[in-house]
């Protein structure tokens, strides 16, 4: 009986799998709503602008996280990137890069982007 009771315990433990659980890690859009919203109203419509100018965010500047904005701040990260090959690189799964990239575009580090160098 015991045999039994054994090797039906075994035979269930073998169909779990043997990868740990996703289902508590974040996805990209989770990390990016959570940063984007961490900040008070007026950094969050500035982000927003940055993007505009860099015509990644054609929505209207409310300063609310939603799926263009989403869009638009992965968009603009994958520019950045292509544009400074590779010297401006977010990986925006993780909450300290998703962080400094908001950082950088609050700062209005990525002027480049859409500056067409006129200083007049």
């Amino acid at each position: 009986m015991y045999r039994r009771r054994f090797l039906a315990a075994a035979l269930a433990g073998a169909a779990l799998p043997l990868t740990p659980s996703l289902a508590g890690a974040e996805s990209v859009g989770d990390v990016l709503r959570a940063e984007f919203e961490a900040r008070d109203y007026v950094p969050r419509r500035i982000i927003q602008l940055e993007l505009q100018l860099m015509q990644l965010y054609p929505a209207e500047v409310d300063g609310a996280y939603g799926p263009m904005t989403e869009a638009a701040l992965i968009a603009a990260a994958e520019a950045i990137n292509a544009a400074t090959d590779g010297e401006y690189s977010f990986d925006l799964s993780t909450r300290a890069e998703a962080r400094e990239f908001m950082d950088l575009l609050h700062m209005e580090m990525f002027m480049f982007m859409y500056d067409d160098g006129f200083e007049g």
